[in-house]
């Protein structure tokens, strides 16, 4: 399909990472010259990578999180050193060791992200998940027992800790 001239003009690309072969990417969340990456890939290599771009030319990896065992965390969301990431079942596994819901890092240092807490949902987990930053709130699509599919938790996120 042919682009038209303006469309070509709009986007170039000035520099790439290959994550190190750590997935396809699913969402980037970028804030002060860092780049959070969810990804999804093959079962081996999924999870949250930290990026450096304050050189768009050269991202630089500089940290890693794998997603917990037998789920995938493509979804994040970051404001002002506090990042959110999905639990979402892997399709496949055999479900021993799986937490259904979000984790959440203290990344005031992107290069040693913490976990201050995992939240708990319900059913295969949280999907596409929302972080309403004015409201301080989540909007987590996700399972619970007495629901056949996915139901939406509005959560209180006033204290990521708690």
């Amino acid at each position: 399909m042919a682009r038209r001239k303006e469309e070509k003009k709009k986007i170039r690309k000035i520099g790439h990472s290959d994550l190190d072969g750590w997935g396809d990417t699913m969402q980037i969340w970028v804030e002060r010259n860092v780049a959070y990456v969810g990804a999804s890939g093959d079962g081996k290599h999924e999870g949250t990578t930290i990026l450096d771009v304050a050189n768009p030319k050269k991202p630089k990896v500089i940290a890693r999180i794998p997603a917990p065992q037998n789920a995938h965390s493509h979804k994040v969301r970051v404001r002002d050193g506090i990042m959110v990431v999905n639990n979402e079942f892997l399709r496949g596994s055999d479900g021993s060791g799986f937490v259904p819901g979000v984790r959440v890092y203290d990344v005031s240092s992107p290069k040693k992200p913490r976990l201050m807490t995992t939240f708990k949902t319900g059913g295969r987990g949280v999907h596409r998940f929302n972080w309403d930053m004015e409201r301080e709130m989540l909007y987590l699509p996700t399972g619970d027992e007495g629901y056949r599919n996915r139901i939406l938790w509005i959560v209180d996120f006033k204290d990521p800790a708690k």
